[in-house]
């Protein structure tokens, strides 16, 4: 009987264990940044932001055209978790993705179904 109650009380903490708040990203077409926090003062890179968030996070896109580095587009579109929302800062100037599906971000949020492939 010890051994199972050992087990149950890991299994009960961790289900009792509050969740993590959501966090948002914030991401600049200028910024080099690749360290958190990716704040709305000290925004990161698209691709970091996308990849640093996970399950629940915003990314929030600022206006600009965004390309892998300097003027080199994208080869695809930067991995996103699962549950995480991708969305313009502005609605009325939208952000420009360069890459081999080149889009502007309307002011509606896009997520990552679960399974989907990135």
């Amino acid at each position: 009987m010890r051994r199972l109650w050992l087990p149950a009380l890991a299994l009960t903490t961790i289900a009792a264990s509050p969740a993590a708040a959501a966090t948002t990203f914030y991401a600049e077409s200028k910024s080099t940044r690749t360290t958190q926090p990716c704040a709305q003062a000290t925004p990161c890179k698209l691709d970091y932001a996308m990849l640093a968030a996970g399950n629940g996070d915003d990314v929030s896109i600022a206006p600009g055209d965004y390309y892998d580095s300097a003027t080199t587009p994208y080869a695809g579109l930067p991995p996103v978790a699962n549950g995480v929302t991708v969305h313009g800062s502005s609605k009325s100037d939208l952000p420009t993705l360069h890459g081999r599906w080149s889009r502007q971000l309307r002011s509606s949020t896009f997520r990552r179904r679960r399974g989907a492939r990135p």
